[in-house]
């Protein structure tokens, strides 16, 4: 589990990419590069936003997560201006997608700062002097091309398609080749003539040496020489891919192993929200099932069975033993031994992480504590019958 879990971390949290997870537009976890790129100063202060719609100029807002959660088709990726913690727009893409968290399903969205892209994409636009310096200047692939034989291009587009040079890239038979086979489309024509064409697409692309790896591609009609041709801005998001992939699957290993555990595990976030939990933890608290879903609170658990009389402890003193349990949460010192009124013992252990989190792992230890006290019994009565 720890090792799945520090795969999971060191991906998250070293990522290039802003990250985060959010159910029903409430944060429930982002990485350093998300606050960054929204202007935070921290994570925790970037997880007191108080709705990922905030993060978005109203007119771009999309209303399409409820379908994604309901498993309908909605738009993988697309763009929109963002809202910087200092009100500032930018321009960003995000990739959404729906992932498993806390045994229900959450969105889990990767974004990119592309204000740089959109301003090379304004620049081509307003004329051809700003297109030449910014075209040699990109890092960003581009090249123009008519009936896919290249026209120009720059050396970030070489670079990217593994050719020693911009001569070499201009060379190529047909800009098809760019593509594997089976992601080629045929749209070309249509775009020329004005037709309604989607504008980015993500595809497999094909180096020189025929290694295919993933692209993320604009293109768009431009004038060139009097006639249209197709000016294409590419990068490789290969990075990107690995990552959403590595994300999913560390989740999953992640996930699997708390399965596995023998002891009753949750996971509480750092404003003391449950975010997951496995199934032995909810077999050792059949009597508030209703309170074991994520995003209700520790202290709303503990009320519930104080005020409920599942706790002997708490018999006659409900608000004095929520006091007490919750001062212990907060500042754990060692295991706890709490007894319920069904006859059920159990060992809690709670630790604190980094960033506010806590770890709660229980064991039902009834028949240690049984076994304890019979031998205790028979003890005394064996002294008895000597004496």
């Amino acid at each position: 589990m720890k090792e799945s879990e520090e795969r999971f971390r060191t991906l998250f949290e070293n990522s290039t990419m802003g990250i985060f997870v959010h159910r029903n537009y409430k944060l429930l976890t982002a990485n350093p590069a998300a606050a960054e790129m929204y202007g935070y100063d921290s994570v925790e202060e970037f997880l007191t936003v108080k709705s990922t719609q905030d993060l978005t100029v109203p007119e771009h807002h999309s209303y399409d997560n409820a379908k994604r959660m309901r498993g309908e088709q909605t738009v993988a990726v697309n763009e929109h201006l963002g809202i910087k913690k200092d009100g500032s727009n930018f321009w960003v893409r995000k990739r959404t997608f729906v992932i498993d968290w806390g045994g229900e399903p959450a969105t889990c969205t990767l974004r990119e700062d592309i204000s740089q892209a959109k301003e090379a994409e304004n620049a081509i636009r307003e004329s051809e002097a700003k297109f030449r310096t910014l075209f040699e200047q990109s890092t960003m692939g581009i090249f123009v091309h008519r009936n896919y034989k290249p026209l120009m291009a720059n050396s970030a587009i070489a670079k990217m398609y593994g050719y020693d040079s911009v001569d070499d890239f201009m060379n190529i038979e047909t800009t098809q080749l760019l593509t594997v086979p089976e992601h080629q489309t045929n749209l070309h024509r249509d775009r020329l003539k004005g037709s309604r064409v989607e504008a980015d697409n993500e595809h497999l692309g094909q180096k020189a040496d025929g290694t295919p790896f993933w692209v993320r591609k604009r293109t768009f009609v431009i004038e060139w020489d009097g006639e249209p041709a197709i000016c294409s801005i590419r990068e490789d998001i290969s990075q990107a891919k690995q990552s959403e992939e590595a994300l999913k699957q560390s989740e999953e290993r992640f996930r699997g192993a708390i399965e596995g555990l023998q002891e009753g595990f949750a996971l509480y976030s750092p404003d003391d929200k449950l975010v997951m939990c496995n199934d032995e933890f909810r077999n050792l608290h059949q009597h508030c099932l209703e309170y074991i879903q994520p995003g209700v609170s520790f202290e709303a658990m503990t009320r519930h069975n104080a005020e409920n009389g599942h706790n002997t402890d708490a018999a006659g003193r409900v608000e004095e033993y929520i006091q007490e349990r919750m001062e212990k949460h907060r500042n754990p010192k060692g295991p706890i031994i709490r007894h319920n009124t069904e006859g059920v013992v159990r060992l809690i252990t709670e630790t604190k992480l980094p960033d506010g989190g806590t770890i709660i792992t229980q064991n039902d230890i009834t028949e240690v504590v049984q076994a304890e006290a019979e031998v205790k019994r028979q003890k005394t009565l064996f002294e008895a019958a000597i004496n």
